[in-house]
């Protein structure tokens, strides 16, 4: 997937370059689960905890991101209790809610081929939303929609997010870490139409999404190309979790062999 990047406002940092990925992500979703998807998702989408950015074991240590702090959990490992951060906006400029954090999980849980088990065995209430969309996919049949109303409680108004698991999970913080717990707003359909892309809270939003055509010129491939530019409401409030961007704009496009990419890379650098 090469990649450019452009500045040009005076809070960017200057610079251009391309870098390269053969396949491409599995869907601009924030719960869809591969690689690329989750490098994506690191741009634009945040949960209540991240992972510090930083190299080597620095990087695998969670640190609160939506969230005011990671709590100590409670009733014997079975309780969560997060505040969410006051201020913090979407792309769009509608606040993030406490209600968000949830919907998130609930279009996470939805999609079993994407996402690790451990999300439906944890939280209360899952697994039955777990159970009925693996139902439906086997039925050919569209997914039901998602109520874990009991399993996360949430107030709007105060920012409370509290998660009530079915069993102690010590390592359930560094599940909250994954792109999988990204906020989306409470009325995000599990399925957005096509160049629909739920809005941003990192430092990038995404603007388009071009399908290649394929060799025929028919139906467009499964390659193609995303725009991500500055999101306007974005703000540094958790620098080790979600540091501020660099580019002004990022283009990355799918479907190069290694030999194209690097090719690409260098006229970049050279021009």
């Amino acid at each position: 997937m090469p990649c450019t990047a452009a500045a040009s406002s005076p809070w960017s940092v200057p610079g251009s370059g391309r870098s390269g990925w053969a396949i491409r992500p599995c869907s601009t979703r924030p719960s869809c689960g591969d690689e690329q998807s989750w490098r994506l998702t690191s741009l634009t989408n945040d949960g209540l905890v991240g992972f510090r950015r930083g190299g080597g074991v620095h990087g695998t240590r969670p640190v609160p991101d939506l969230a005011t702090a990671l709590p100590t959990p409670t009733d014997g490992g079975l309780t969560y209790a997060f505040h969410l951060r006051k201020g913090v906006r979407y792309s769009t400029g509608e606040p993030v809610l406490a209600g968000d954090v949830r919907r998130g999980i609930e279009r996470a849980v939805v999609h079993p081929d994407q996402v690790p088990t451990y999300y439906a065995t944890a939280i209360v209430g899952a697994q039955a939303c777990w159970n009925a969309a693996k139902k439906a996919e086997a039925a050919k049949q569209r997914r039901p929609d998602c109520d874990l109303s009991e399993g996360i409680t949430t107030d709007d108004r105060t920012g409370a997010v509290t998660f009530h698991l079915t069993k102690p999970t010590p390592e359930f913080m560094y599940q909250l870490a994954l792109p999988y717990a990204s906020a989306v707003p409470q009325g995000t359909p599990l399925d957005p139409a096509p160049g629909a892309f739920p809005p941003a809270t990192g430092p990038y939003m995404i603007r388009s999404y071009t399908p290649k055509q394929d060799a025929t010129g028919g139906r467009p491939a499964r390659h193609g190309k995303l725009e991500l530019v500055r999101n306007p409401h974005f703000q540094v409030w958790s620098p080790a979790a979600q540091p501020d961007g660099n580019p002004d704009r990022i283009v990355l496009e799918t479907g190069y062999t290694q030999k194209q990419a690097v090719a690409r890379v260098s006229a970049t650098v050279s021009a």
